[in-house]
């Protein structure tokens, strides 16, 4: 009697651990990739192609992103909107305030206006060549410059640029 019931209760420890199994393997299902874990779905789709598949993944996140973006500019627009009603409602309350907020703003803008003015008449801007100077003026020929010996020559208490380079480079690379 006693090996029967552990017979039976082999026989059910045996039946539930394919059960088991099966729900784990249904939980984890995917394809696994050097990008990460992709549904079978999504492998489909991409032609079973892991690069094409993490593409579209790439894809579909700046496309949540642009859209968190629109509805957080949304957003701020809405408020904008709300703001500018209740300053437009408190002007139309208190016409001693608007009066006050358009004299500041006036002030504001000529004194943009007096700095723009101020800084085209102080900034010299060099005057385009005509077509008739630029045909008489000769060319100057283009030489290689030759390292003179104060940009060669290190300070005191400095190493020379020479000392510098990699010691495997050759000795006319940069």
């Amino acid at each position: 009697m006693s090996q029967r019931i552990g017979l039976l209760a082999a026989m059910a420890v045996l039946a539930l651990v394919p059960a088991r199994a099966e729900a784990q393997r249904g939980r984890n299902s995917g394809v696994i990739t050097p990008f990460g874990r992709f549904s079978q779905g999504d492998m489909m789709a991409n032609g079973g192609d892991p690069y094409a598949a993490e593409e579209m993944r790439e894809e579909q996140m700046m496309y949540k992103q642009q859209m968190q973006m629109m509805k957080m500019q949304q957003q701020y627009m809405q408020q904008m909107a709300k703001q500018q009603k209740a300053q437009q409602e408190y002007f139309k309350k208190n016409p001693a305030a608007a009066a006050a907020f358009a004299a500041a703003a006036s002030a504001d803008a000529n004194a943009a206006a007096a700095r723009r003015k101020k800084r085209s008449l102080t900034t010299v801007r060099p005057k385009a060549k005509s077509a008739a100077t630029a045909k008489a003026e000769p060319k100057a020929e283009t030489t290689k410059a030759e390292p003179d010996a104060e940009t060669t020559k290190a300070a005191p208490g400095k190493k020379p640029l020479s000392a510098l380079r990699a010691p495997d480079a050759p000795a006319g690379s940069k």
